[in-house]
């Protein structure tokens, strides 16, 4: 990625323009349809303008907390959530970290109170937040129990089962970057970027 241009487009771009080039970076796979959800922080002006440039885009947006002076968001694909949440497997998980609900709306409430009060506590995001990232649960158990140490690979998650099918998938997100942050140079809208 053009580092030059990337850091020029910050100093000096519009806000829609910075807003884009961040969600390029961070949140690619969702944008790309790779991946159900990202979290992003940004200002409530660049919350305004998010919530803004993402309607009807099929994407949507909840806040999860106020974190100093930006706000903690999680963007998601409804259905593709939906279906991710109905796992047996991920319902279990979830249980062990304190939430007792099956319905997506009432898991995405009860992750924005484990993430106001895990900020308020550790200045971090709770474990499980993985989980609604789609990340791998053994990953998710695994960065628990090892305390975030111990892992077999890093990159968008620490990895600690499977390495060489995380590796595929970072390989998959930094394409999926690459392609996003160039779309954003040449121009394109968030609608265009956005795959359906």
């Amino acid at each position: 990625m053009p580092t030059a241009k990337i850091i020029q487009m910050f100093s000096e771009g519009e806000i829609r323009e910075k807003l884009l080039l961040q969600l390029a970076l961070q949140c690619a796979p969702l944008l790309k349809g790779i991946k159900a959800a990202n979290i992003i922080l940004l200002s409530e002006e660049n919350t305004r303008e998010l919530f803004h440039i993402l309607k009807g885009s099929g994407i949507s947006v909840k806040v999860l907390c106020r974190r100093c002076e930006k706000l903690v968001l999680y963007l998601y694909r409804k259905e593709q959530l939906r279906t991710h949440l109905k796992s047996k497997d991920i319902l279990e998980a979830l249980r062990l970290f304190g939430y007792g609900s099956s319905d997506m709306e009432e898991l995405l409430k009860e992750l924005s109170v484990h993430t106001q009060d895990a900020y308020e506590h550790t200045g971090t995001c709770p474990h499980e937040i993985g989980l609604f990232l789609g990340y791998p649960i053994e990953d998710v158990l695994g960065f628990v129990e090892h305390k975030g140490a111990n892992y077999l690979l890093s990159g968008y998650w620490k990895v600690y089962e499977n390495a060489e099918t995380a590796a595929s998938v970072f390989r998959q997100f930094d394409q999926a970057k690459k392609a996003a942050v160039e779309e954003v140079f040449r121009g394109c809208t968030l609608r265009e970027i956005i795959c359906a």
